[in-house]
């Protein structure tokens, strides 16, 4: 998010309008509170990526190995 974006959205500064409500009058379903989906915060996708060596000692066996020497 930009500053400017940042600083200009309400929603970060001031948190969400029900707060500023009497407790009682708080909806009991909190659904339209959470984050829309269009949210440029919310991540859309997740990438993993493995890489499995096999005879490959670790970085403290390669240090153990190195000043065992």
């Amino acid at each position: 998010m930009r500053v400017g974006d940042f600083i200009h959205d309400h929603r970060w500064i001031e948190g969400p309008k029900f707060l500023y409500e009497p407790e009682e009058d708080w909806s009991a379903n909190m659904v339209e509170t959470a984050i829309a989906a269009d949210d440029i915060e919310v991540k859309k996708e997740a990438m993993v990526n493995v890489i499995n060596v096999e005879g490959s000692p670790d970085a403290t066996g390669r240090l153990m190995a190195y000043f065992k020497q």
